[in-house]
């Protein structure tokens, strides 16, 4: 992989997306010293689902999409469509949900969770080392779970065992914490490890630094092609013209799946859509708050509070459900009270990159020797970031890291070779 870099004149790598995951690995690169162009088919960088997700850094929070519980209120959402987690039927969503079942299986969801706690808490350490650089406007502040019923409180009590980075808390500590809360909740979970940060700031941030280090970002530039002799990208067909590579990573999110059609790898992504609502915000809102019983989260930004909420598989439908959007506002006036009723400021959907088994594609594409694949990071983005950018600055300068075996392009099968070849 790394002569592939070097012989590609007259862009050494170019790289696919410039969300969260795309910046991230363009900044590694440069700051090793590649020759880095990022193509985005948006107007700026964090274009898409990169802008508009919770914000939330740390380790603590992060697992898998697939569970029995997902599976149980999936069922539901046929016969309650404001359900936290929904689909939106249509053809190429039955293997996924094949392959997602199977995912939810305990030992095989416990493999996942494993992996993903892993690479959440190196990215977590990279994230502290590029807040204390770059203005990414990053606050320790922790991340406090209210749960609104005793049994809930008890599970998550049991769940959180010893672990001495969470501070378990009766219910008036928990009000203590986050004054806005209007609601008497059974207690509150706050893991003190964690971090957040506003995603736009954090990508723009990111994408200065790199632009600084001589990469090219070109925005409204779509990838509509991979052209390839020999098994090999050798340029880019993109709606402004032909672009040159030498290595080629795709970190497009929820559109990966679209520049990769020519290759030979099965793609199963489908866009799991989240909403926000951004109201006005005065005064100290406390910590970061999610609420695991409804899977709504409130994030204190500068001058403003973002409530995130909801997911819907919905392939690329950028449609927006005005009833999902009501349920996030209820909410948020039902558990803020006055915070939750503030001036809203912008409604917001995205389209987060979903596999069925939760777990991103990061390596190298077979049969494709230059071509990488680092997309399907679902609601985990901007976490995971800036451990995919080391993993992938690794592999393009010629070390392979053991854990981009769970995380293999192939693991989901091959397309038709004839495909590829032709």
């Amino acid at each position: 992989m790394n002569s592939a870099a070097r012989n590609g004149s007259p862009h050494d790598v170019v790289v696919v997306g410039a969300g969260a995951v795309g910046v991230a690995i363009a900044y590694e690169l440069a700051s090793r010293g590649a020759s880095v162009t990022v193509l985005e088919r948006g107007a700026a960088p964090a274009a898409g689902c990169s802008a508009g997700n919770a914000g939330i850094v740390g380790p603590s929070h992060v697992e898998p999409l697939a569970s029995g519980s997902a599976i149980r209120e999936g069922l539901q959402c046929l016969v309650r469509p404001t359900s936290a987690f929904g689909m939106q039927p249509q053809p190429a969503l039955v293997p996924w949900l094949a392959r997602f079942v199977a995912a939810a299986r305990p030992r095989r969801r416990d493999a996942i969770a494993r992996v993903l706690e892993d690479l959440a808490s190196e990215s977590y350490e990279a994230h502290l080392e590029l807040g204390e650089r770059l203005d990414t406007g990053l606050a320790k502040r922790g991340f406090l779970g209210i749960y609104e019923t005793p049994e809930a409180f008890a599970a998550a009590r049991e769940h959180a065992g010893s672990d001495p980075t969470v501070e378990l808390l009766d219910a008036d500590a928990t009000r203590a914490t986050t004054p806005a809360l209007a609601v008497r909740p059974a207690g509150g979970i706050l893991s003190t490890r964690d971090a957040h940060c506003d995603p736009e700031r954090f990508v723009s941030a990111l994408a200065a630094a790199a632009s600084d280090l001589g990469v090219r970002i070109r925005t409204g530039v779509e990838v509509l092609d991979i052209r390839r002799k020999g098994g090999r990208a050798i340029s880019l067909f993109t709606t402004a013209g032909d672009v040159p590579v030498g290595t080629v990573v795709i970190a497009a999110g929820v559109w990966s799946g679209q520049v990769a059609a020519s290759l030979p790898i099965t793609v199963p992504l489908q866009g799991g859509k989240g909403y926000h609502l951004e109201l006005e915000r005065s005064g100290d809102f406390g910590p970061p708050v999610y609420f695991p019983e409804l899977r709504i989260v409130a994030t204190p930004l500068e001058g403003r509070l973002r409530v995130t909420g909801m997911l819907q598989l919905a392939g690329t439908d950028l449609t927006v459900d005005q009833r999902r959007v009501a349920v996030i506002a209820s909410e948020a006036a039902r558990l803020l009270g006055d915070a939750g009723r503030r001036p809203r400021l912008r409604t917001w959907r995205g389209l987060r990159p979903c596999t069925p088994d939760g777990l991103p594609l990061v390596g190298p594409v077979p049969g494709a020797e230059n071509v990488v694949a680092a997309f399907g990071h679902g609601q985990w983005g901007l976490q995971l970031s800036p451990v995919t950018g080391r993993l992938v600055a690794d592999l393009i300068g010629g070390r392979r890291d053991p854990r981009l075996d769970a995380l293999s392009p192939e693991r989901f099968g091959m397309a038709s070779r004839r495909r590829f070849a032709a």
